[in-house]
C-alpha cells in the first residue's frame, strides 16, 4: 500500500481536511477554492448530516488483548 504524506489544511475556521502533499500547489489551491465556493454542499461532520443516523456511521473493530497483528 502506498503511503501519502499529508498536511492539515484549514478551509474555514474549524473546518479542516487532510491534503496530499504530493499534489501540485495549483491543484491544492483549486481544491481549496472549490470547497470554499461550494461549502453548503458539503457536510463536515456526521452530526451535520440530517438524514444519517450517527450510530450507522460509526466503525468499530473489537480486538482481543491477547491478539497480535500479523504481517
Amino acid at each position: 500500500m502506498e503511503v501519502f504524506d499529508s498536511s492539515t489544511i484549514e478551509i474555514f475556521p474549524m473546518r479542516t481536511l487532510n491534503m496530499n502533499n504530493n499534489l501540485e500547489k495549483l491543484q491544492q489551491k483549486k481544491i481549496i477554492k472549490t470547497l470554499q465556493q461550494h461549502s453548503v454542499a458539503y457536510e463536515w461532520e456526521y452530526t451535520d448530516m440530517k438524514e444519517i443516523i450517527p450510530k450507522s456511521c460509526i466503525h468499530r473493530i473489537y480486538i482481543e488483548e491477547s491478539c497480535r497483528p500479523t504481517i
